[in-house]
């Protein structure tokens, strides 16, 4: 009698660290098994979806989202740098009057390449309103 009670015990001390590893209540489970039947306790536990891989996967999905995230980003920052150098560009003081018509027609072609930007949501409004007012601001 004292070996079946033995037997039972290390079964439900069996279930119970086999619940912990799928992240569930160790001792709950224990309980369970020691109570109804270590393998009442073993069939729960299998049916039931497993905790801890469920965790590791949303945390895998959730570094994926913040790599992702991340190459946006760095992909906007090249784009709004590239967009800088080109509103920032400036021009020898000593034109003729057919490289200033050249000039505005150049400042009109960049304004529609911000507002195309503004469109495919690379800029947000505030941006593409600053540039603009540097590509219309008067040069020194």
């Amino acid at each position: 009698m004292e070996i079946i009670f033995l037997t039972w015990l290390i079964l439900a001390i069996g279930v119970a660290g086999f619940a912990d590893i799928r992240g569930r209540s160790a001792a709950g489970y224990g309980l369970l098994a020691f109570f109804l039947s270590p393998v009442i306790g073993l069939i729960v536990l299998l049916v039931i979806p497993d905790l801890a891989e469920e965790a590791k996967k949303e945390q895998a999905r959730l570094l994926d989202e913040d790599r992702r995230e991340e190459e946006r980003r760095r992909q906007h920052e090249l784009e709004l740098e590239s967009l800088r150098a080109i509103t920032h560009s400036t021009q020898p003081a000593s034109q003729n009057a057919a490289a200033a018509s050249s000039t505005i027609v150049s400042i009109a072609d960049e304004l529609e390449k911000l507002a195309a930007l503004r469109d495919k949501g690379v800029l947000t409004e505030v941006e593409f309103i600053k540039m603009k007012m540097d590509l219309l601001a008067p040069k020194a």
